[in-house]
Order: C-alpha cells, then structure tokens, then sequence
C-alpha cells in the first residue's frame, strides 16, 4: 500500500485524469462532495482550470 500524498497544479496536461477521477468521486460517495455528479459533468475543461 502507497501512503504517499503528492499534489499537482491543475493544467491542462492532467485536466482530463482530474475531471475522470473527481466524478468517478462523485458517484460513488456523493455525500463526501458539496457538489453533485450531475452538475460537475457539464464542466469543460476550461470550468476546471478556472474554478480549481
């Protein structure tokens, strides 16, 4: 098991795994987000950069 924690800044090489990773996070624990599955998949990858 990897404990590590690594950060990245959001850009538009990694956008894509981000976007993948946060709703594959959103609809399998909803209620660990102050968001909804349904709302963040209409995000282009523009929304992304500039919102996180």
């Amino acid at each position: 098991m990897n404990n590590k924690i690594s950060f990245q800044i959001l850009n538009k090489t990694n956008v894509e795994e981000y976007k993948r990773i946060r709703l594959e996070g959103l609809k399998n624990s909803p209620l660990n987000f102050g968001s909804s599955f349904e709302e963040e998949s209409l995000f282009n990858d523009n929304d992304l950069l500039k919102n996180y």
